[in-house]
C-alpha cells in the first residue's frame, strides 16, 4: 500500500520535474477617436521559473472605416509574417467582422531564434537574461512601457 501511495505522489508531481506554468495577463486599450479607431490588446503570458515560454495576444480593432481596418489587417499580417520568417515562433490569424477585426497571435519564445531577435532589437537586452531568454519581469516591463496594465 505504501509503495502505491509513493508511486502516485511521484507520478502526480511529475517525477520531481517542476512543470508549473504561471499565467499572467496584461491589457491595454487606446481610443484614437481622431484617427477613427479603438484598439484593445489582451496578452496572456505563459512562464516557468521566471522565463517566458509563449505569449498569446488578442488585438481587437474597432472602426467604421473600411480603409482603417484594411490598413491594420495589412500591417499586422505583414509584420507577423516577416517576424516569423526572420525569427520563427509566430502564428497569427486575423478575422474581420462587421465592426472591426480580431488578430490572434501566438509567439512561442522557445522556438524563436532569440539570439538573432535580441541582436536585431537591442532594446530587448533589457528584457532577457544572460541566456537570451525573455523574463517574466522583462515582458511585463515592456508591456507596461506601452501603457498596458499587468496582474
Amino acid at each position: 500500500m505504501k509503495k502505491g501511495i509513493i508511486l502516485s505522489i511521484f507520478l502526480l508531481s511529475g517525477c520531481g520535474n517542476n512543470k508549473e506554468v504561471l499565467v499572467t495577463k496584461c491589457v491595454s486599450s487606446q481610443n484614437n477617436l481622431q484617427a477613427g479607431y479603438t484598439l484593445k490588446s489582451e496578452y496572456t503570458i505563459y512562464s516557468q521559473k521566471g522565463t517566458v515560454n509563449k505569449v498569446e495576444s488578442v488585438e481587437t480593432i474597432t472602426s467604421t472605416s473600411e480603409s482603417i481596418l484594411d490598413y491594420f489587417e495589412n500591417f499586422l499580417t505583414t509584420n507577423y509574417e516577416q517576424a516569423n520568417k526572420t525569427y520563427g515562433g509566430y502564428t497569427n490569424k486575423i478575422v474581420k467582422n462587421d465592426d472591426g477585426l480580431v488578430s490572434k497571435t501566438t509567439i512561442d519564445y522557445k522556438s524563436m531564434d532569440m539570439e538573432k531577435y535580441v541582436e536585431d532589437n537591442s532594446v530587448m537586452k533589457n528584457y532577457v537574461n544572460n541566456k537570451n531568454e525573455l523574463t517574466l519581469e522583462g515582458i511585463k516591463a515592456a508591456y507596461k512601457s506601452l501603457g498596458a496594465t499587468c496582474e
